[in-house]
Protein backbone atom coordinates (compact mmCIF):
# COMPACT_ATOMS: atom_id res chain seq x y z
CA UNK A 1 0.00 0.00 0.00
CA UNK A 2 1.31 3.52 -0.94
CA UNK A 3 -0.19 6.69 0.31
CA UNK A 4 1.00 10.42 -0.06
CA UNK A 5 -0.13 11.26 3.25
CA UNK A 6 -2.27 10.70 6.08
CA UNK A 7 -0.92 7.29 7.49
CA UNK A 8 -0.43 5.82 10.42
CA UNK A 9 3.11 4.02 10.63
CA UNK A 10 3.97 1.07 13.04
CA UNK A 11 7.14 -0.09 14.30
CA UNK A 12 8.45 -3.01 15.79
CA UNK A 13 12.13 -2.22 16.45
CA UNK A 14 13.22 -5.79 17.54
CA UNK A 15 16.00 -7.33 18.82
CA UNK A 16 16.89 -9.84 15.59
CA UNK A 17 14.98 -7.88 13.16
CA UNK A 18 13.10 -4.73 11.96
CA UNK A 19 9.66 -4.16 10.50
CA UNK A 20 7.22 -1.59 9.51
CA UNK A 21 3.85 -1.78 8.63
CA UNK A 22 1.45 1.34 7.41
CA UNK A 23 -2.39 2.27 7.74
CA UNK A 24 -4.31 4.71 6.40
CA UNK A 25 -7.50 3.51 8.77
CA UNK A 26 -9.46 1.27 6.46
CA UNK A 27 -5.97 -0.18 4.81
CA UNK A 28 -3.17 -1.75 6.72
CA UNK A 29 -0.28 -3.64 5.65
CA UNK A 30 3.62 -4.29 6.17
CA UNK A 31 6.03 -2.55 4.01
CA UNK A 32 9.48 -4.30 2.58
CA UNK A 33 11.77 -2.87 4.16
CA UNK A 34 14.64 -4.16 0.96
CA UNK A 35 13.84 -6.11 -1.99
CA UNK A 36 14.97 -8.96 -0.96
CA UNK A 37 12.51 -9.04 2.59
CA UNK A 38 10.14 -7.25 4.20
CA UNK A 39 11.93 -6.66 7.03
CA UNK A 40 15.98 -5.88 7.91
CA UNK A 41 18.59 -7.44 10.43
CA UNK A 42 18.37 -5.51 13.96
CA UNK A 43 22.21 -4.85 13.35
CA UNK A 44 24.70 -1.79 13.35
CA UNK A 45 28.26 -1.68 11.89
CA UNK A 46 31.13 0.89 11.55
CA UNK A 47 32.05 2.14 8.14
CA UNK A 48 35.73 2.93 7.50
CA UNK A 49 35.05 7.29 7.83
CA UNK A 50 33.83 5.87 11.45
CA UNK A 51 29.96 6.19 11.23
CA UNK A 52 27.19 3.88 11.71
CA UNK A 53 24.96 2.69 9.56
CA UNK A 54 22.90 -0.47 9.02
CA UNK A 55 24.59 -3.49 8.87
CA UNK A 56 23.75 -5.91 6.17
CA UNK A 57 26.47 -8.78 6.60
CA UNK A 58 27.92 -10.20 9.68
CA UNK A 59 31.40 -8.84 10.14
CA UNK A 60 34.01 -8.04 13.13
CA UNK A 61 32.90 -4.44 12.59
CA UNK A 62 29.01 -4.97 13.77
CA UNK A 63 27.17 -5.28 16.61
CA UNK A 64 23.61 -7.06 16.43
CA UNK A 65 20.36 -6.13 18.17
CA UNK A 66 20.01 -8.88 20.23
CA UNK A 67 23.50 -7.75 22.09
CA UNK A 68 23.03 -3.76 22.44
CA UNK A 69 18.53 -3.77 22.86
CA UNK A 70 18.18 -4.74 26.17
CA UNK A 71 20.83 -2.28 27.48
CA UNK A 72 18.23 0.84 26.56
CA UNK A 73 18.69 3.13 29.60
CA UNK A 74 21.74 2.06 31.32
CA UNK A 75 25.29 3.21 30.18
CA UNK A 76 26.81 0.14 28.93
CA UNK A 77 29.11 1.13 26.37
CA UNK A 78 29.39 -1.11 22.52
CA UNK A 79 32.84 -0.64 20.55
CA UNK A 80 32.67 -0.17 17.26
CA UNK A 81 35.33 1.01 15.15
CA UNK A 82 37.35 3.23 17.10
CA UNK A 83 34.50 4.79 18.99
CA UNK A 84 32.29 3.67 21.73
CA UNK A 85 28.28 3.98 21.77
CA UNK A 86 25.02 3.32 24.24
CA UNK A 87 22.24 1.25 22.82
CA UNK A 88 20.53 4.75 22.48
CA UNK A 89 22.63 5.80 20.04
CA UNK A 90 22.89 2.05 18.04
CA UNK A 91 19.15 1.97 18.52
CA UNK A 92 18.49 5.77 16.58
CA UNK A 93 20.85 4.74 13.68
CA UNK A 94 18.27 1.68 12.97
CA UNK A 95 14.89 3.88 13.75
CA UNK A 96 16.73 6.81 11.25
CA UNK A 97 17.18 3.73 8.32
CA UNK A 98 13.95 2.22 8.50
CA UNK A 99 12.33 5.98 8.66
CA UNK A 100 14.14 7.03 5.32
CA UNK A 101 12.73 3.84 4.08
CA UNK A 102 9.27 4.21 5.09
CA UNK A 103 9.67 7.70 3.57
CA UNK A 104 11.03 6.52 0.35
CA UNK A 105 8.55 3.85 -0.25
CA UNK A 106 5.61 6.05 1.05
CA UNK A 107 6.66 8.99 -0.92
CA UNK A 108 5.91 11.35 2.36
CA UNK A 109 5.84 11.21 6.42
CA UNK A 110 3.56 9.66 8.23
CA UNK A 111 1.09 11.51 10.27
CA UNK A 112 1.64 9.29 13.54
CA UNK A 113 4.24 6.75 14.38
CA UNK A 114 3.91 3.69 16.71
CA UNK A 115 6.92 2.51 18.05
CA UNK A 116 6.27 -1.49 20.18
CA UNK A 117 8.12 -2.25 22.93
CA UNK A 118 8.90 -5.18 25.31
CA UNK A 119 5.82 -5.58 27.86
CA UNK A 120 8.54 -5.67 30.42
CA UNK A 121 10.14 -2.14 29.66
CA UNK A 122 8.61 0.54 32.44
CA UNK A 123 8.51 4.35 32.37
CA UNK A 124 11.97 4.60 32.55
CA UNK A 125 13.06 2.53 29.34
CA UNK A 126 9.84 4.03 27.28
CA UNK A 127 10.59 7.07 27.84
CA UNK A 128 14.38 6.60 26.84
CA UNK A 129 13.25 5.00 23.65
CA UNK A 130 11.04 8.27 23.25
CA UNK A 131 14.12 10.05 23.20
CA UNK A 132 15.51 7.59 20.68
CA UNK A 133 12.27 8.72 18.27
CA UNK A 134 13.90 12.38 18.99
CA UNK A 135 17.28 11.99 18.08
CA UNK A 136 15.78 10.11 14.96
CA UNK A 137 14.24 13.39 14.08
CA UNK A 138 10.17 12.40 14.84
CA UNK A 139 8.63 15.01 17.02
CA UNK A 140 7.31 13.77 20.80
CA UNK A 141 3.84 14.92 19.82
CA UNK A 142 3.79 12.29 16.83
CA UNK A 143 5.15 9.58 18.71
CA UNK A 144 3.90 6.64 21.16
CA UNK A 145 5.07 3.77 22.64
CA UNK A 146 2.92 0.46 23.25
CA UNK A 147 4.02 -2.78 24.66
CA UNK A 148 4.44 -5.60 21.44
CA UNK A 149 2.23 -7.32 22.99
CA UNK A 150 -0.77 -4.73 23.37
CA UNK A 151 0.06 -4.26 19.16
CA UNK A 152 -0.61 -7.96 19.24
CA UNK A 153 -3.99 -7.82 20.66
CA UNK A 154 -4.85 -5.01 18.46
CA UNK A 155 -3.89 -6.78 15.21
CA UNK A 156 -5.71 -9.46 16.53
CA UNK A 157 -9.10 -7.20 17.20
CA UNK A 158 -8.74 -5.37 14.09
CA UNK A 159 -9.36 -8.93 11.91
CA UNK A 160 -12.35 -9.91 14.04
CA UNK A 161 -15.72 -7.94 15.54
CA UNK A 162 -15.54 -7.08 19.54
CA UNK A 163 -16.19 -10.25 21.63
CA UNK A 164 -15.81 -8.42 25.09
CA UNK A 165 -13.31 -8.00 27.75
CA UNK A 166 -12.27 -11.52 28.19
CA UNK A 167 -8.13 -11.98 29.47
CA UNK A 168 -6.21 -12.31 26.18
CA UNK A 169 -2.43 -13.85 26.66
CA UNK A 170 0.07 -13.35 24.49
CA UNK A 171 2.78 -15.47 23.97
CA UNK A 172 6.01 -14.26 21.77
CA UNK A 173 8.61 -16.78 20.31
CA UNK A 174 10.96 -13.80 19.12
CA UNK A 175 14.38 -14.27 18.23
CA UNK A 176 16.45 -13.94 21.16
CA UNK A 177 14.01 -13.79 23.82
CA UNK A 178 10.07 -15.51 24.79
CA UNK A 179 7.71 -13.19 26.14
CA UNK A 180 4.59 -13.72 28.45
CA UNK A 181 1.57 -11.18 28.85
CA UNK A 182 -2.16 -11.17 30.19
CA UNK A 183 -4.01 -8.13 28.73
CA UNK A 184 -7.33 -7.03 29.05
CA UNK A 185 -9.01 -6.03 26.10
CA UNK A 186 -11.12 -3.03 25.40
CA UNK A 187 -12.77 -1.27 22.57
CA UNK A 188 -10.94 0.78 19.69
CA UNK A 189 -8.37 -2.08 19.22
CA UNK A 190 -6.48 -0.57 23.01
CA UNK A 191 -5.61 -3.30 25.45
CA UNK A 192 -4.32 -2.86 28.76
CA UNK A 193 -1.46 -5.30 30.50
CA UNK A 194 -2.49 -6.75 33.84
CA UNK A 195 -0.06 -8.90 36.30
CA UNK A 196 3.84 -8.81 35.71
CA UNK A 197 4.54 -9.54 32.15
CA UNK A 198 7.98 -12.05 31.91
CA UNK A 199 10.78 -12.17 29.34
CA UNK A 200 13.25 -15.02 29.23
CA UNK A 201 16.32 -13.49 27.61
CA UNK A 202 18.48 -16.15 25.51
CA UNK A 203 15.68 -18.57 24.91
CA UNK A 204 14.29 -17.41 21.49
CA UNK A 205 14.95 -18.37 18.12
CA UNK A 206 18.69 -17.67 17.85
CA UNK A 207 19.59 -19.51 21.08
CA UNK A 208 17.72 -22.46 19.91
CA UNK A 209 19.41 -22.33 16.68
CA UNK A 210 22.84 -22.33 18.68
CA UNK A 211 21.42 -25.58 20.56
CA UNK A 212 20.49 -27.61 17.22
CA UNK A 213 24.53 -26.99 16.49
CA UNK A 214 25.25 -28.13 19.37
CA UNK A 215 23.89 -31.14 18.77
CA UNK A 216 24.84 -31.91 16.07
CA UNK A 217 28.18 -30.44 16.64
CA UNK A 218 27.90 -33.83 18.47
CA UNK A 219 27.89 -35.74 15.32
CA UNK A 220 30.91 -34.35 13.76
CA UNK A 221 33.13 -34.80 16.20
CA UNK A 222 33.23 -31.27 17.76
CA UNK A 223 34.42 -29.84 14.28
CA UNK A 224 31.70 -27.61 14.10
CA UNK A 225 32.44 -25.70 17.01
CA UNK A 226 35.65 -25.25 15.70
CA UNK A 227 34.40 -23.16 12.56
CA UNK A 228 33.43 -19.97 12.58
CA UNK A 229 31.76 -20.33 9.29
CA UNK A 230 28.19 -18.58 9.68
CA UNK A 231 26.16 -20.52 7.55
CA UNK A 232 26.04 -23.52 9.91
CA UNK A 233 23.80 -21.36 11.60
CA UNK A 234 21.75 -20.46 8.76
CA UNK A 235 21.63 -23.80 7.95
CA UNK A 236 20.47 -24.76 10.88
CA UNK A 237 17.62 -21.80 11.20
CA UNK A 238 16.66 -23.81 7.65
CA UNK A 239 16.61 -27.05 9.37
CA UNK A 240 14.36 -25.82 12.48
CA UNK A 241 12.18 -23.95 10.19
CA UNK A 242 12.00 -27.35 7.60
CA UNK A 243 10.82 -29.31 10.37
CA UNK A 244 7.92 -27.56 10.86
CA UNK A 245 6.64 -29.39 7.74
CA UNK A 246 8.93 -32.35 6.86
CA UNK A 247 9.85 -35.07 9.13
CA UNK A 248 13.69 -35.26 8.08
CA UNK A 249 16.24 -33.03 6.85
CA UNK A 250 19.80 -33.14 5.59
CA UNK A 251 22.75 -31.01 7.23
CA UNK A 252 25.87 -31.11 5.59
CA UNK A 253 29.76 -30.24 6.63
CA UNK A 254 32.52 -30.19 4.23
CA UNK A 255 31.50 -33.12 2.16
CA UNK A 256 29.82 -34.90 5.24
CA UNK A 257 26.20 -35.24 5.97
CA UNK A 258 23.88 -36.18 8.58
CA UNK A 259 19.98 -36.19 9.06
CA UNK A 260 18.25 -33.95 11.54
CA UNK A 261 14.59 -35.61 12.26
CA UNK A 262 11.89 -34.09 14.10
CA UNK A 263 12.31 -36.17 17.28
CA UNK A 264 15.91 -34.25 17.17
CA UNK A 265 14.49 -31.24 17.15
CA UNK A 266 12.02 -32.12 19.90
CA UNK A 267 14.79 -33.22 22.05
CA UNK A 268 16.13 -30.04 21.72
CA UNK A 269 13.32 -27.85 21.81
CA UNK A 270 12.19 -29.42 25.25
CA UNK A 271 13.86 -27.58 27.50
CA UNK A 272 12.99 -24.08 25.76
CA UNK A 273 9.49 -24.49 25.72
CA UNK A 274 9.00 -25.89 29.42
CA UNK A 275 10.77 -22.66 30.08
CA UNK A 276 8.75 -20.53 28.43
CA UNK A 277 5.79 -22.60 29.51
CA UNK A 278 6.63 -22.01 33.08
CA UNK A 279 6.62 -17.95 32.49
CA UNK A 280 3.63 -17.65 31.12
CA UNK A 281 2.02 -19.46 34.17
CA UNK A 282 3.85 -17.03 36.21
CA UNK A 283 2.38 -14.59 34.15
CA UNK A 284 -1.02 -15.87 35.07
CA UNK A 285 -0.99 -16.15 38.51
CA UNK A 286 0.80 -12.58 39.09
CA UNK A 287 -2.56 -11.48 37.21
CA UNK A 288 -5.27 -13.65 39.17
CA UNK A 289 -5.95 -15.00 35.84
CA UNK A 290 -6.36 -19.23 35.10
CA UNK A 291 -6.23 -20.56 31.76
CA UNK A 292 -9.89 -21.38 31.26
CA UNK A 293 -10.52 -17.68 31.94
CA UNK A 294 -8.90 -16.89 28.75
CA UNK A 295 -10.61 -15.60 25.51
CA UNK A 296 -7.38 -16.67 23.63
CA UNK A 297 -3.53 -17.12 23.43
CA UNK A 298 -1.97 -15.55 20.97
CA UNK A 299 1.23 -17.60 19.76
CA UNK A 300 3.28 -14.89 17.78
CA UNK A 301 7.41 -13.98 16.59
CA UNK A 302 9.59 -15.50 14.59
CA UNK A 303 9.88 -19.12 16.31
CA UNK A 304 5.94 -19.02 16.58
CA UNK A 305 5.23 -21.14 14.04
CA UNK A 306 6.66 -24.46 15.20
CA UNK A 307 4.33 -27.15 15.63
CA UNK A 308 5.31 -28.26 18.68
CA UNK A 309 4.92 -25.08 20.76
CA UNK A 310 1.09 -24.53 19.94
CA UNK A 311 1.28 -28.10 20.55
CA UNK A 312 2.53 -27.60 24.33
CA UNK A 313 0.66 -24.79 25.64
CA UNK A 314 -2.55 -26.20 24.17
CA UNK A 315 -1.80 -29.32 25.79
CA UNK A 316 -0.25 -27.38 29.21
CA UNK A 317 -3.45 -24.63 29.01
CA UNK A 318 -6.15 -26.93 28.39
CA UNK A 319 -7.05 -24.31 25.72
CA UNK A 320 -6.82 -23.53 22.01
CA UNK A 321 -3.83 -21.46 20.87
CA UNK A 322 -4.02 -19.06 17.96
CA UNK A 323 -0.90 -18.56 15.47
CA UNK A 324 -1.33 -15.00 14.31
CA UNK A 325 -2.42 -14.34 10.64
CA UNK A 326 1.22 -13.00 10.61
CA UNK A 327 3.26 -13.59 13.05
CA UNK A 328 6.84 -12.29 12.48
CA UNK A 329 4.67 -8.64 11.35
CA UNK A 330 1.69 -8.62 14.06
CA UNK A 331 3.40 -6.14 16.00
CA UNK A 332 3.77 -3.48 13.65
CA UNK A 333 0.27 -4.55 11.70
CA UNK A 334 -1.23 -3.50 15.09
CA UNK A 335 0.69 -0.82 16.29
CA UNK A 336 0.30 0.76 12.57
CA UNK A 337 -3.80 0.50 12.85
CA UNK A 338 -3.61 2.45 16.28
CA UNK A 339 -1.15 4.95 14.96
CA UNK A 340 -4.25 5.71 12.11
CA UNK A 341 -6.94 6.28 14.73
CA UNK A 342 -8.14 9.48 16.01
CA UNK A 343 -7.90 8.43 19.61
CA UNK A 344 -5.52 9.77 21.85
CA UNK A 345 -2.99 7.36 22.96
CA UNK A 346 -2.16 6.98 26.53
CA UNK A 347 1.45 7.59 28.04
CA UNK A 348 3.43 5.05 28.85
CA UNK A 349 2.55 3.75 32.36
CA UNK A 350 4.67 2.27 35.18
CA UNK A 351 4.36 -1.22 35.28
CA UNK A 352 3.88 -2.55 39.05
CA UNK A 353 7.30 -3.46 40.21
CA UNK A 354 9.41 -1.93 37.27
CA UNK A 355 9.96 1.43 39.02
CA UNK A 356 13.40 1.61 37.40
CA UNK A 357 11.89 0.33 34.04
Amino acid sequence: MSINSGYGLGLDLGSVTLTAAVSDGVLTSTLRLSPDSPWLPAAVQSRPDGSLALATTVTNSVVPGHVFHRHLGDSTPFRLGNGSFTAAELLAVLLVEVLQRVHDEQKGPPTRVVLTCPAGWGAHRREQFLDVARQAGLPRSQVSVISQAEAVVADHQRRRSWTGAQPIAVYDAGGSTVEASVLIPHRQGRSQVIGVPEALDFQGGLDLDEALLAKLDETFGGALSLSDDDSLRQQCARAKEQLSSVTEVEFSYEGSRTQLNRKDLDGVLAPFVSAGLHALQRTLDSAGVRANDLAAVLLTGGSSPIPQLAEALTENLGSSVTLVPEPQHAAALGAAWLAARPEPHQEPRLLPGDAAG
